[in-house]
């Protein structure tokens, strides 16, 4: 069925990785701070690390919110490399860009050419009702970036992640191939209106922008799904790029596929809905 768009303090780590210390510091946007609510997924590709997959279920029970996340990491150099995975509740600042603590820090050693998966569990106080939201992220260095879009990949998780209907789902993205067909995706998603917020998706790799492209509005494991299509403006040679608005229409997250022409899935990533459900 076509969609009607237009267009913690740490308690504890379970990880097979090797523990930094805990540290905490301010996010700062990449552009001006917005006081919308937003949900988002967003990995990089530099030509040196590649996020195959950063996602998270996360619930929650008595103040306290546990994240089984699945992170996904490709050195694409012959020499070996160190990424820092940070994860924490966001306390205070905007909705497109909160500031995030590190309440867990650890970090990933790669090989030339690996590619390794972890898959932590991380215990986190519940973050502040005004600001609602958690963050993953991926970055090159133990101290956070001033700047998210220069790391390696980031998650950023809004209230209805481990609340409602769709709690607990798994949220974020995934590059199922794993190849150079899909590469890097930006999903982002802030309110705009009561009921209402803009999808801004861009994604890349030898397979764009002519890949079927779907967003789904989903209530729990139910979604309504359909097409969406490159933008002209925002789209050229290995690139889609397309931006819209979309009703709520009472569902509590979003979807986006790419899937190849031979079938083969290309992304998959899901995110809460930014705001509470209308």
């Amino acid at each position: 069925m076509p969609l009607p768009l237009r267009k913690t303090s740490l308690i504890a780590v379970a990880v097979a990785v090797s523990s930094a210390a805990s540290v905490a510091s301010a996010a700062t946007p990449y552009s001006a701070p917005s006081g919308r609510p937003h949900s988002r997924v967003v990995t990089y590709d530099r030509g040196t690390v590649r996020t195959l997959a950063l996602q998270a279920a996360t619930t929650r029970s008595g103040g306290h919110l546990t994240v089984r996340a699945t992170i996904t990491l490709r050195n694409l150099t012959s020499g070996t490399i160190t990424r820092f995975v940070r994860a924490g509740r966001c306390i205070s600042g905007s909705g497109a860009a909160p500031a995030c603590r590190a309440d867990a820090l650890f970090s990933v050693r790669l090989a030339g050419g690996e590619t390794k998966t972890l898959t932590p569990t991380i215990t986190l106080r519940q973050p502040p009702s005004k600001v609602d939201a958690i963050e993953l992220a991926v970055q090159a260095g133990r101290r956070q970036p001033a700047y998210f879009s220069h790391g390696d990949a980031e998650l950023l998780l809004k209230g209805n992640a481990w609340r409602g209907p769709s709690a607990g789902a798994t949220y974020g993205v995934a590059f199922p191939a794993g190849d150079d067909r899909a590469k890097r995706l930006n999903f982002d998603v802030p309110v705009t209106d009561p009921g209402r917020a803009y999808v801004d998706v861009i994604w890349t790799g030898t397979a764009a922008p002519g890949a079927p492209t779907t967003l789904g509005k989903c209530t729990g494991s139910v979604c309504t799904t359909g097409p969406i299509g490159p933008a002209q403006a925002r789209s050229g040679p290995q690139q889609f790029g397309d931006r819209f608005d979309v009703d709520n229409d009472g569902h509590s997250s979003l979807t986006l596929g790419v899937t190849d022409v031979d079938g083969t899935p290309l992304i998959t990533a899901a995110l809460p809905w930014p705001a509470k459900v209308s």
